[in-house]
């Protein structure tokens, strides 16, 4: 069968390089050898290889382009985990330097201007960042929920203020590939059985504890990390189970792209907690580095599940 380049290869490649960025390769977990002997170079957009990378094993290859700053040769990604680092630590002026150099190389990074939106100080700037948020991934929920809340104060001078959600730390070494973007209409809330809902509810709380719970990991012991963080996935996986269970299936596929970009976050909050250099090469690391990257394989093996069940809602054998 003849190559061609995908819309999303040629379409990125110029709006980075429009952007002044340098590019790298990102690869997705069932990535074939061909694709991942790619990764790890970085290119100047014109020289990039298109996508899909021509030999590619896959059928359908999920790797992607990812923005790198030719300043530093620093990713996009890592600009926005020091950017969230920087204001986490309350230094605002110092975060919001990083993030709005990260969403000028790559203005469709959704997680940079999620977190440049707690970093400026100014309401209307705030909504301008969730607007783009919503723009790019219209079901991010925290988006939606601090969007409805800013525009309220925006609308209401004198009322109280209003404390904005947080956003989910992004700390990523991909971002989530084109093709497993949300696609189509969301379904309302109250078209979804109770059951889904209540798993859902559910999957945001274990997230919001999995964050909390890398915070503090690295100072406590790695028998009791591994056995934290197993029980977190294993409860993960019943409430994914859960929810499938009782949609049609006509409405399954927006269930699994949401589980599957849960998990990227998962992922990216793991990827983080691993490489903190705070604690990296102190002493008793290797065994906590161990325990870490238990959980970052279990969950990679999850992530695959994800991928073949979507694959095999969106190719259907014949």
């Amino acid at each position: 069968m003849d190559w061609s380049e995908s819309h999303y290869s040629r379409d990125t490649a110029m709006r980075l390089a429009r952007a002044g960025a340098l590019v790298t390769i990102a690869c997705a977990p069932d990535a074939c050898k061909v694709c991942r002997s790619r990764t790890g170079r970085i290119y100047i957009p014109s020289e990039v290889p298109r996508l899909p990378i021509r030999g590619c094993l896959n059928e359908r290859c999920r790797c992607r382009f990812v923005a790198v700053d030719p300043e530093s040769e620093r990713t996009v990604p890592e600009l926005v985990q020091e950017g969230a680092q920087a204001l986490k630590a309350g230094q605002a002026e110092r975060a919001e330097q990083v993030l709005r150099r990260a969403v000028a190389l790559d203005e469709m990074y959704e997680q940079g201007w999620l977190w440049l939106s707690g970093a400026v100080d100014d309401d209307q700037e705030k909504v301008a960042c969730m607007e783009k948020v919503l723009a790019i991934n219209p079901r991010n929920k925290r988006a939606q929920a601090g969007l409805a809340l800013l525009r309220k104060k925006v609308e209401t001078p004198h009322a109280a203020p209003v404390s904005q959600p947080a956003p989910t730390p992004p700390q990523d070494e991909s971002p989530l590939p084109m093709e497993l973007e949300p696609q189509g209409t969301t379904p309302e809330l109250t078209s979804l059985p109770p059951e889904v809902i209540e798993a859902r509810q559910e999957r945001m709380v274990i997230q919001e504890q999995w964050n909390e719970f890398l915070d503090i990991a690295v100072a406590t012991d790695p028998q009791m990390v591994t056995m934290q963080g197993l029980a977190f996935l294993k409860k993960i996986k019943q409430l994914n189970v859960r929810a499938l269970e009782k949609l049609p299936l006509d409405m399954r596929l927006d269930e699994l792209h949401l589980q599957w970009q849960e998990s990227e976050t998962l992922g990216q909050a793991l990827a983080g907690a691993i490489r903190d250099p705070n604690h990296v090469g102190t002493p008793g690391w290797e065994e906590m580095d161990q325990a870490l990257r238990l959980l970052a394989q279990k969950l990679l093996e999850h992530h695959h599940v994800l991928s073949k069940q979507i694959s095999a809602i969106e190719s259907p054998s014949p």
